[in-house]
């Protein structure tokens, strides 16, 4: 199996086992959204509805394959889609923060 079959299957199983604790969950505030687009290898987890009288959306988890690399987008598990992928066996120089400004521009803009 090539690196990017590999990485696929990683970040599927990953949000998989988070839709599936959700799932077992009853009447949940806000409905969880899924998307795992392979053919732009975009994978998204979102959610929506309505709570206290108002209507809530955002994204939880927005990973990208990008070069041969995870970029991760947005990230609000607990413990971190980077480290559960690294759990995976990705390297971690195949993991990239995109929320975070990277060293070299910060340095720049300076």
């Amino acid at each position: 199996m090539d690196k990017i079959e590999k990485y696929r299957r990683a970040i599927k199983e990953i949000l998989g086992y988070y839709k599936d604790i959700l799932d077992r969950r009853s009447n949940p505030p806000l409905e969880s959204i899924f998307f795992f687009d392979e053919e732009n290898d975009n994978y998204l987890w979102t959610k929506v509805g309505w709570q206290n009288g108002e209507r809530v959306e955002g994204t939880v988890v927005f990973v990208r394959l990008k070069d041969g690399k995870f970029h991760i987008e947005e990230d609000w598990t607990e413990s971190g889609i980077a480290v559960e992928l690294m759990e995976k066996g990705v390297p971690l120089k195949d993991i990239v923060l995109a929320y975070e400004q990277p060293v070299a521009e910060q340095l720049l803009a300076a």
